[in-house]
């Protein structure tokens, strides 16, 4: 929890002064600071929860995560060329960062039901078709990041339950079969020309890769110890864009340096060790699953903003969590964080002794 909350006041520092000169002025940050108050209150709330209920509510929850991305199809905002949100008037709700948390829910429980099937395919591709629906609807938005969060997350879940590795191979081997129909028949223009200019970022140096670029030059700019909050030239000058979401992290190494950078690395895997050793110690299965899920989504995301912001993972709208602005994103993240105060509060001492990867 205080790794959480010194990533929350990091978050709204950060906004505040990358935002202050816009004629919003610091309501951003404002909003940011109420976003993590409530979602406070959802760790207290869901902390003195039993996580097990969620076992039996993860049908309906389940249920309740598809039809808020089928809305997003019929009554969905707009923005920046993708239809993401749902407008609730004193607040914009991103179904697919509510689908990432109910994708652990759903996935803990099936891997926990089947338990003692877990070595044979019909389990595997249970929880691999309960996982592509909302991929495909998420992917359909487009929203190519959240899809690839939840693909991984199953994977994360999958692998640490003790799935055999043969089953993955098959998966990797269809997925590769299926590039060329992704490429030819699902992917959008400014998709492709992401992976192109990930390949080669000089290719189009003011158009697909102009994102890539200004971010390398934030980030190399920083040197050990950053420009001074604030004083940033590629955020202040908004030469880098969407500096409060998607490029936070460049920000964060341009105007607080190398050490700034690290330490904000460090506090999210600090983040994601906790939720690993509660996962150990948790109580049954269920808990460790969900505990697992919870890490994995934190790590990947981590790993994807951080790996965008310095060239070396393809862009994509993946919020670094905790930091980036963003109401859905944070009140998910602390309702993770709940459900992970919830199982760690009713561990055991000892650890998963049936867990085949952690023994």
């Amino acid at each position: 929890m205080i790794a959480v909350a010194i990533l929350l006041t990091f978050s709204v520092a950060v906004i505040y002064a990358t935002t202050f000169s816009d004629s919003g002025g610091a309501s951003d940050a404002i909003q940011q600071t109420l976003f993590a108050l409530v979602g406070f209150g959802l760790v207290v709330v869901f902390g003195v929860t039993d996580y097990r209920v969620f076992r039996r509510m993860a049908g309906t929850l389940y249920a309740l995560s598809l039809i808020s991305l089928l809305l997003v199809k019929v009554i969905g905002s707009s923005a920046l060329g993708a239809t993401r949100w749902i407008d609730l008037g004193f607040f914009q709700f991103q179904p697919s960062e509510f689908v990432k948390i109910v994708m652990v829910i759903v996935l803990a429980k099936i891997f926990a039901d089947h338990q003692k099937t877990l070595d044979t395919p019909r389990t595997f591709f249970k929880s691999l078709a309960y996982t592509l629906v909302p991929v495909v609807l998420v992917a359909s938005q487009p929203d190519l990041g959240t899809a690839m969060v939840i693909l991984a997350t199953w994977a994360g879940m999958a692998i640490a339950a003790g799935v055999p590795k043969r089953f993955f191979a098959w998966g990797v081997a269809a997925a590769t079969a299926a590039l060329p129909i992704f490429w030819f028949f699902i992917f959008h223009d400014y998709q492709k020309n992401r992976l192109l200019t990930f390949i080669n970022p000089a290719n189009d140096p003011l158009g697909a890769g102009y994102n890539v670029k200004q971010a390398q030059i934030a980030v190399g700019s920083g040197g050990m110890w950053g420009r001074t909050l604030g004083q940033g030239t590629q955020s202040q000058l908004n030469f880098l864009p969407v500096q409060h979401t998607d490029f936070i992290f460049a920000v964060v190494a341009e105007e607080l340096g190398f050490v700034g950078a690290v330490l904000l690395i460090l506090l999210l895997l600090t983040v994601a060790w906790r939720a690993l050793l509660i996962a150990r110690g948790a109580k049954d299965f269920y808990g460790f699953e969900l505990a697992m899920g919870i890490m994995v989504v934190i790590l990947f995301q981590t790993l994807i903003n951080a790996g965008m912001n310095m060239g070396i993972m393809p862009v994509t709208g993946i919020p670094l969590p905790f930091v980036s602005y963003g109401g859905s994103s944070v009140l998910m993240l602390l309702f993770a964080v709940g459900i992970l105060q919830s199982i760690a509060s009713r561990r055991d001492k000892g650890r998963l002794a049936s867990n085949p990867v952690l023994g």
